[in-house]
């Protein structure tokens, strides 16, 4: 329930409103009723973020925020919660004239702030005769009753005003604000009569609403966006208020959170949306969204079948990948990125002659690229692996192994070995384990042919005899073959042997290599008896042996022809074997190197100053146990380094030009 005051009542019916206030205002003791007002909320269906926030019911509550102090005319009161502006009478001649004339200015201690619309609404009638009612703002009491343009809120052009026992309520135009600034109103009112009976203006109610703004739609350029990456930037475009910020959705409908600004990389397909939002206090209220359909097409990346790819000269490489659908492709490439595609290559597979880093990548049906993979192809020379089987003497009924020597076995190439055996031009029949190792716990009698076949791990280049070994054809030894041992002396090596029997025996040709698998006949040396079942001696000496590790075996001969092999011996020669030097030292114009043994052979020789700067370097045959090098390019004195390499043993000398 409302508290009446009544001017009248309290006996001050003839003071105005300055004077009952009893505040100062701009210098003057006033004196008037404190004014009321309150806040409430005004529902306004077209926004749901509209807000009361000023209502002055003119109950005292407010009564400090109103001044009447510019009435010019006339006199104002509060009581029973209105304000009433009286015309004042004037007595002229045989009438009397009503009047009241000027402001009634408001402080309702507010500040605008961006981001919202306020109105200003007031409820009013009269008495008497119709009246005129303006509203004016400003940021202070003077800017707003001196207002113009868009500060006039409420400027009607007639008496707005009627007479009446309701209320009418007046609403000013909506107005903004651009930075931060305090509101206050000016209630201009007026009226002149000429008219028998006293004239006024009840005012009562007088709110301020805020509402928030809805932001315009933003602008976004492509609302259909394709591409070939895995993500994409969307932007929106248009100008933001200090109050505004986009808000972007993603394909769920979901806010994006933290992205507040005109840009997003989406990194998946849909449709997204963005706003704009009001960002002022209170206010949550956003623009219409606009879409976005988003389209990624990266084509997943092909998978490589090999990294390397292993090819012989003359032949070609087959590159494979695998990934695409039906409705993809391949692209192969020559470089990680960029470049040329090879033209024509668009298939699963591609071949090549050319070693190097091939790149493929799979292509979709709008032309998206997937990232590329690396895979790569090397050309190899054609090797022989000098595959072959060693075996010791053979002798029906006892045991022995049979041993596989092979570049492939060196190097582990080898996933299989297949062994097999022939007996008296039997057909091949599989024996023993995957190993390089053939165990035979009874050597069959009979003539033996063994083979082993070689099954790679892998595609290599070694010649076609390098996937199989055959012996030759064997017959046990007819020899019991007691011991065969080589040892190196001071002449060379000496062979020795025995025998504990022996039966149509010819003789034995002793046989020597650099590698133990290609051997050369140095020597023959005969059967004492041909046959016999007493012990008989043998020894050879190998005069040209040189330095480095030699090996010996025997192949014993029988007269029909049949032969067999005696076990092999190694043995390591070094210079301490014999004297190796050279002379003259200092020299002019060549120097003359003696080495072990008399066997002719090919010798690498280098010739290098003292810096380490090679000066010649060529092959010199052996005459005798030595060579000469040619020494005549050498011009300056000083010192000067010569290497000689026979077979796997390095010389290094210090000569001196004179």
């Amino acid at each position: 329930m409302k508290h009446i005051y009544n001017l009248i009542h309290a006996g001050i019916a003839n003071q105005s409103v300055d004077k009952v206030l009893g505040i100062a205002w701009k210098g003057k003791s006033l004196t008037t009723f404190i004014f009321t007002s309150i806040f409430y909320f005004l529902i306004i269906a077209a926004s749901a973020q509209t807000k009361t926030i000023y209502d002055n019911k003119f109950d005292g509550t407010y009564n400090n925020h109103v001044s009447s102090e510019n009435l010019t005319v006339g006199n104002a009161s509060i009581s029973n919660e209105r304000l009433t502006v009286q015309g004042q009478g004037f007595d002229i001649f045989i009438y009397w004239q009503y009047e009241y004339s000027g402001f009634i200015d408001l402080n309702p201690s507010l500040t605008l702030q961006e981001g919202y619309e306020y109105q200003v609404a007031v409820k009013a009638r009269t008495s008497g005769v119709n009246g005129r009612l303006r509203i004016r703002k400003g940021t202070s009491a003077a800017a707003a009753r001196n207002a113009t343009g868009g500060n006039r809120i409420l400027n009607p052009s007639n008496n707005n005003v009627p007479v009446s026992s309701g209320y009418t309520t007046f609403t000013s135009s909506k107005f903004r604000v651009t930075s931060q600034q305090p509101l206050y109103l000016s209630l201009l009112v007026n009226r002149l009569a000429i008219y028998s009976s006293p004239i006024s203006m009840i005012l009562d109610d007088l709110i301020v609403t805020r509402t928030c703004i809805t932001p315009s739609i933003p602008t976004v350029q492509n609302r259909t966006v394709t591409s070939c990456n895995a993500s994409v930037q969307l932007s929106a475009t248009g100008n933001l208020s200090s109050w505004e910020q986009y808000k972007w959705y993603d394909p769920d409908g979901n806010v994006i959170s933290g992205q507040t600004g005109a840009t997003y990389t989406a990194n998946r397909p849909g449709t997204y949306r963005v706003t704009k939002v009001n960002t002022a206090s209170e206010c949550s209220v956003e623009s219409a969204p606009v879409t976005i359909q988003v389209t990624l097409n990266p084509p997943f990346a092909p998978t490589v079948g090999d990294t390397k790819v292993i090819s012989c000269v003359n032949n070609e490489a087959t590159l494979t990948a695998s990934g695409a659908t039906a409705s993809q492709s391949y692209r192969w490439y020559t470089q990680p990125t960029g470049g040329t595609a090879i033209a024509g290559a668009n298939g699963a597979t591609y071949s090549t002659s050319i070693a190097g880093k091939y790149y493929v990548a799979i292509v979709n049906g709008t032309n998206c690229e997937s990232a590329r993979v690396e895979t790569e192809v090397e050309i190899l020379d054609w090797q022989d692996a000098l595959t072959e089987i060693i075996y010791p003497t053979l002798e029906a009924g006892e045991s022995a192994t049979l041993t596989l020597n092979s570049a492939l076995r060196d190097n582990n190439l080898i996933a299989e070995y297949k062994w097999s055996i022939s007996v008296n031009g039997s057909a091949f029949a599989s024996i023993g384990e995957n190993s390089y190792e053939l165990n035979l716990a009874v050597v069959p009698n009979g003539d033996v042919v063994f083979q082993c076949v070689l099954i790679p791990n892998g595609s290599y280049c070694y010649t076609e005899n390098s996937f199989i070994a055959t012996t030759e054809s064997i017959t046990p030894l007819p020899v019991e073959l007691m011991f065969f041992k080589a040892q190196a002396q001071t002449q060379g090596v000496s062979l020795t042997w025995a025998t504990a029997s022996e039966l149509e025996n010819k003789g034995f040709e002793v046989q020597v290599s650099n590698n133990g698998r290609e051997f050369k006949e140095i020597g023959f040396v005969e059967s004492k008896v041909g046959t016999t079942s007493l012990r008989q001696d043998y020894n050879f000496l190998d005069t040209k042996a040189v330095s480095g590790t030699r090996y010996y075996r025997l192949k014993q001969m029988d007269f029909d022809g049949t032969t067999s092999y005696s076990p092999i011996r190694a043995v390591a020669l070094d210079a301490g074997n014999g004297t190796v030097s050279v002379y003259p030292n200092p020299f002019d114009d060549a120097v003359i190197v003696t080495l072990n043994g008399t066997e002719a052979r090919n010798v690498q020789v280098v010739l290098m100053d003292a810096m380490g700067k090679v000066l010649q370097q060529r092959t010199e045959e052996t005459s005798g146990n030595s060579i000469t090098v040619d020494m005549r390019s050498v011009r300056t004195k000083g010192i000067y380094i010569l290497h000689v390499l026979d077979n796997d043993t390095k010389y290094t000398f210090k000569l001196m030009k004179r």
